[in-house]
């Protein structure tokens, strides 16, 4: 692989060369040098698979960093004077400063987090497993404006499709696809125009999701942050929350919020000065909470009964529910209010133990809520597209999401 990249710089001819990072097998470092070390700026670090059973991406991921900010931001106008400001502490990217706060924020209320920030060019996933390092997951080709020309290779137009509850032919959402690549900024001006964007930024997250998943193929998050002017600037809080809940497919107990006023950046840099303030604020009115959502996992027959909940409110007064399979149900819970929950799934489900047993936990209120999401995990859609916009028709009459 070596002599093919050093074949590859030759005939390239490019000045300077492309910088090239060796994160392999230590023992052949000399041999890395030998080969690419006259051609190009050589980068060794720690091997970042030492072990078959053990992955150890820190140390390339930092370097990649490094080569990140000397490649790329310290080419930015004025990025040397604005550097020299901040002289013990260095700038960092911005996806660096959200891993920085989702880590704080799941060790300081140790719990499992994972942040996600849906942008133009670029989806980032952040992931904070309790006595786990944070992992961070960026593609450059997840964008929903810039990069969606890239995203429209990576990802089939059917699993675009397979959200719009509208009829649509495949051509024709190709097209309006490729034309909204042209014009990255543009804004939807419509309703189709909307649910386009938001299948757009479902699909995007889940290509990210993926790819965290193989590293946590089984974690049930207790909090989801949500980012990005998709996410933030949509028109109803609860569209947000579906997006954030389709793209990442979380099951168990999860509370949803969203960064509503663009601070997550912030805090993240924050954090790295004094975690507990950028921790503090991020608890205090800096997010939007959405609510919690308690999603069962497993699948059965439309019509039967998914999960039974139970609601305890502070006033004593009770609420008793049952959910059928395939549908999602609202129950009020007013943000600063706290409520004890009962959750029985049936024998078909799980909600975090042994499948069809009970779990008593105790949740926060938010803008939604509680949302019960009884359309299994993972999601499922029919075949026939008839019944499939049927079936997406009735989760969005669900949750009152659009007219």
């Amino acid at each position: 692989m070596a002599r093919v990249i050093s074949m590859g710089l030759y005939i390239l001819g490019s000045n300077p060369a492309p910088a090239v990072l060796y994160a392999g097998n230590q023992e052949l470092r000399p041999d890395m040098a030998d080969i690419l070390g006259h051609i190009t700026a050589l980068n060794s670090v720690p091997n970042v698979h030492p072990l078959l059973d053990v992955d150890d991406p820190a140390a390339t991921q930092a370097e990649l960093e490094k080569l990140y900010i000397q490649k790329k931001m310290m080419q930015l106008p004025g990025f040397d004077k604005l550097n020299n400001w901040s002289t013990q502490y260095p700038v960092i990217p911005a996806s660096k400063s959200f891993e920085k706060l989702i880590s704080f924020l799941g060790q300081y209320h140790e719990l499992n987090a994972i942040g996600v920030n849906v942008g133009s060019r670029s989806t980032t996933i952040v992931t904070k497993i309790q006595d786990n390092p944070s992992r961070l997951f960026i593609r450059s080709d997840a964008g929903v404006g810039h990069s969606l020309a890239d995203l429209l290779k990576a990802v089939p137009t059917e699993k675009f499709h397979r959200w719009l509850p509208f009829e649509m032919t495949m051509e024709e959402l190709c097209n309006r696809l490729l034309n909204k690549s042209l014009y990255p900024t543009s804004l939807p001006t419509g309703l189709e125009d909307l649910m386009i964007e938001h299948a757009v930024a479902r699909e995007a997250m889940r290509l990210v999701a993926q790819q965290a998943r193989s590293q946590h193929p089984d974690a049930p998050w207790n909090l989801i942050i949500g980012a990005g002017r998709t996410l933030t600037g949509s028109p109803h809080a609860a569209q947000a929350a579906l997006l954030l809940i389709d793209g990442l497919e979380p099951w168990g107990v999860t509370s949803l919020v969203l960064d509503r006023n663009g601070l997550v950046d912030m805090l993240g840099a924050i954090a790295v000065l004094d975690p507990t303030a950028a921790v503090k604020a991020a608890t205090h009115d800096a997010f939007l909470n959405l609510g919690t959502v308690i999603a069962p996992r497993g699948h059965a027959r439309n019509g039967q009964t998914a999960v039974k909940v139970k609601v305890v409110y502070e006033n004593e007064e009770t609420y008793e529910t049952e959910v059928a399979y395939n549908t999602l149900e609202i129950i009020s819970l007013p943000p600063g209010q706290k409520a004890q929950l009962e959750i029985r799934p049936t024998r078909q489900f799980d909600i975090g133990g042994q499948s069809g047993r009970a779990a008593k936990t105790e949740v926060e209120g938010g803008l939604l809520g509680i949302i019960i999401d009884a359309r299994g995990r993972p999601l499922r859609f029919p075949a026939d597209d008839e019944l499939r916009q049927e079936q997406l028709q009735q989760w969005l009459e669900n949750l009152h999401l659009y007219p």
